[in-house]
């Protein structure tokens, strides 16, 4: 288990933003990594990665999939959450605003993608894997990979290619929940309305916002 000055700098990791690029720098916590980023502190063997990573995927022991390391990972994530009132409120906001983005899209299985896009492949798996590894779309891991409806442009059932351009923008960032939060967060490089507010009408706008953010923190 992390010392509590490691755990509070794990806590104090977790992102934040501000709520404007200019005036007074108040902040909005927003918890937007899977909780397990929050045990990195642990040893290898005992860290799961987060949603997203390919470590997510390994089967063997010792891999995220392990069920004994699941059992240790949700013993000592219930402990770590008793000991820090300010870690257990950053996972209650996190799961709010989880909530809030399923309720701005849907949020479709990769069977369904492939549906959508016509797909001949056998492997219904095949083509979010492809325009993953591409940046051509992103994933929420929810049990399963889903990838919010939003991203698929119904005239050519395929991407549009702004969101590849947001994601490239944003990243290391943003991925996976905290993109998908990032689009339905106030953006004043869009007059405070959220991304998702003027999408798809104003991707280009929206596209802009995020190279405007990622110009402002990494200059």
């Amino acid at each position: 288990m992390p010392n509590e000055p490691k755990l509070g700098r794990l806590v104090a990791q977790s992102r934040y933003r501000p709520l404007s690029p200019a005036g007074p720098r108040k902040r909005r916590v927003v918890f937007t990594q899977d909780l397990r980023i929050v045990v990195r502190g642990f040893e290898n063997r005992n860290y799961v990665a987060p949603a997203g990573d390919a470590a997510a995927d390994r089967q063997a022991p010792g891999g995220a999939r392990d069920p004994g390391l699941q059992s240790l990972l949700k013993e000592r994530t219930e402990a770590l959450l008793q000991r820090s009132p300010a870690l257990a409120a950053h996972l209650d906001a996190n799961l709010v605003l989880r909530e809030q983005f399923a309720q701005r899209t849907q949020l479709w299985s990769a069977a369904k993608v492939a549906e959508f896009a016509k797909s001949s492949a056998e492997n219904r798996h095949a083509l979010t894997s492809r325009w993953s590894a591409e940046k051509r779309v992103f994933g929420v891991r929810d049990k399963a990979m889903l990838f919010p409806a939003f991203q698929f442009d119904p005239g050519t059932s395929r991407p549009y290619s702004e969101v590849r351009s947001i994601i490239e923008a944003l990243a290391p960032d943003y991925e996976g929940w905290s993109l998908g939060i990032w689009f339905i967060t106030p953006n004043d490089w869009l007059d405070g309305a959220a991304p998702l507010d003027v999408w798809p009408a104003k991707r280009d706008r929206v596209a802009a916002a995020a190279r405007e953010e990622h110009d402002m923190f990494h200059g």
